[in-house]
């Protein structure tokens, strides 16, 4: 097996998802401030989207691509790149992760999607497992291995939203102890995850639709269903493709909690603490992409000031193609919030990871038997090596007084010192 490690360096790619206006918005009267510049004659193009922010002065910004309200779930998954990225970065042997961003009530959640209902309104978390399996099945003649991890961080707390054992109530202690851990080459791990191994997409829905019941949720005056935790669900894939190489990567999705402001959300006694750590979990985030994005920066980033930037430490200038949603609302009475979610994608895309490729090559039988041959032909050429230096340490040991010419040398040289 010849194992290929090559590196690929590139940046983030970042995509906005501007949602439409919601109810509360259209009642309370406001008008819309952020919107996607439409392209040139309606064309479609490969280059930096735009889109334009209205406040006292216009202002015009550049990403990778940019979603309105008129694109649908399965254009955001597409048009993300997060297609190409499970169906093909993947199966190269490359790790990829997709991140939502955003305050709270932007549309992050429903952009990584739940499973069940309408498959129109799939989110991008069930339309990349089922191309995964897909993929699996026709690249790899159904030969390959899949295992599911689910956590959130809660309150800067690790809980396994997998294990039964892990209550439903945050509050209540819980017997799974998880901790942060890194190997001898730098992987950042969860000690006592469980991984649990799935054999289909509907396998994959059953467990993470269980699972999601364990994940705290609250309702705020921002948002009636808000994700109070930082949700990480991590699918490690192996397999073998049918050129005979074998290949294994990471599959990991994030749906993050949204940044909020206590006097907009209405959050008092507990919602006020998760706002509280939730806020300083992101302000971490932050300074990690300032930093990284920062060509001339010489500071280390932050990633142990907490547990959300310590397990997204390859996804951000690591070992990751890294894909982030920035999800905002259009409305002008959260303006300051979207304007803020807009500067740090613009920074993130400044980010460079270096994604390396696991695979290892499978080699045809005649090239193994040459290998071998040429293995054995060294082998033999080092045991002669060995015994000829055994005869030499057997013919001169140690003390053995020095040899006939060396005595003459040494006369012949007295002589001469004498002759001087």
């Amino acid at each position: 097996n010849k194992k290929n490690g090559s590196a690929s360096a590139g940046n983030v790619r970042v995509v906005v998802r501007i949602r439409p206006m919601s109810s509360k918005e259209v009642d309370r009267g406001c008008n819309e401030s952020i919107m996607e510049m439409e392209t040139e004659y309606g064309l479609e193009t490969s280059g930096p989207e735009v889109l334009q922010v209205k406040g006292a002065d216009k202002k015009w910004y550049e990403f990778d691509s940019v979603l309105g309200k008129k694109h649908s779930q399965k254009d955001v998954y597409e048009r993300s790149g997060a297609f190409k990225a499970v169906t093909e970065d993947i199966f190269n042997g490359f790790n990829v992760t997709l991140l939502a961003y955003g305050q709270t009530g932007a549309g992050k959640t429903f952009t990584m999607g739940a499973f069940g209902g309408d498959p129109e309104y799939a989110g991008i978390t069930p339309r990349a497992v089922d191309d995964l399996f897909e993929t699996i099945q026709s690249k790899c003649d159904g030969q390959g291995k899949i295992e599911l991890s689910y956590l959130e961080i809660y309150n800067e707390e690790l809980r396994d939203l997998i294990n039964d054992k892990t209550p439903k109530n945050p509050e209540k202690k819980s017997s799974v102890q998880l901790k942060v851990r890194e190997t001898m080459n730098g992987e950042v791990y969860v000690s006592g995850l469980i991984a649990k191994e799935v054999n289909s997409a509907e396998e994959i829905g059953k467990i993470i639709e269980k699972a999601a019941g364990r994940r705290v949720v609250a309702s705020t005056a921002m948002n009636a269903v808000s994700s109070r935790s930082h949700a990480i669900c991590s699918l490690k894939i192996t397999g073998v493709l049918d050129s005979g190489e074998k290949f294994s990567s990471k599959l990991t999705l994030v749906d993050l909690a949204g940044s909020e402001r206590i006097k907009k959300t209405g959050a008092t006694g507990s919602r006020q603490l998760e706002g509280i750590h939730i806020n300083k979990s992101l302000m971490t985030l932050g300074q990690v992409v300032s930093n990284l994005a920062d060509a001339r920066s010489k500071r280390k980033p932050p990633y142990r000031d907490s547990k959300l930037t310590r397990l997204l430490q390859d996804s951000l200038g690591g070992n990751s193609r890294t894909i982030m949603l920035a999800c905002v609302s259009p409305a002008d009475y959260n303006i300051e919030e979207s304007s803020n979610t807009i500067r740090y994608a613009t920074s993130a895309r400044n980010i460079k990871n270096t994604a390396t490729q696991n695979m290892v090559k499978q080699i045809s039988q005649e090239e193994a038997l040459k290998l071998q041959r040429e293995n054995q032909l060294l082998k033999q050429q080092v045991a002669e090596l060995q015994e000829n230096l055994r005869k030499m340490s057997i013919d001169q040991p140690a003390g053995e007084p020095a040899t006939e010419s060396t005595e003459e040398n040494a006369d012949s040289h007295e002589n001469d010192e004498g002759d001087g």
